[in-house]
């Protein structure tokens, strides 16, 4: 990235506003291997902490912001499929057993589904910054 290019990344948003937290994060920690999710998930979605990572690495912070985003599935079977096709779930497989991953997320995701029309809905806020890298020392 050359002096005044512009970096961005996205992160969770406030954890009450991310049903991630509770209908997949729980699997994660629960069958996942010791120490595969150890420290805080959601640490650079603090306040401040994303800004500091961006001065840290010699860039201005100029932009934040965050905006809710719906993952939907059709059934619970599809939300279960779709999540153990997730890059982390694959540890948890390893460790615990596809079946007991399944097992898992279908009691963490049935909440989540409609009654009348059987939709798992998962809502989640997706938080993003924006840095502009300084100019190099001259």
């Amino acid at each position: 990235l050359k002096p005044g290019g512009r970096f961005a990344m996205s992160f969770w948003g406030d954890p009450s506003r991310v049903d991630l937290w509770t209908s997949w994060v729980p699997m994660l920690l629960e069958l996942g291997p010791p120490g595969e999710a150890d420290g805080d998930l959601l640490a650079i979605g603090k306040p401040g902490v994303a800004e500091r990572y961006l001065v840290e690495h010699g860039f201005e912070p100029s932009a934040r912001s965050a905006t809710m985003c719906a993952i939907e599935y059709a059934s619970v079977d599809d939300a279960v499929r779709a999540n153990i096709a997730n890059g982390p779930a694959w540890g948890c497989i390893q460790h615990s057993g596809i079946e007991a991953v399944e097992q898992r997320l279908r009691e963490l995701l049935t909440p989540l589904q409609s009654e009348t029309t059987g939709v798992v809905r998962q809502n989640n806020e997706m938080a993003w910054i924006t840095g502009q890298l300084n100019a190099e020392p001259g």
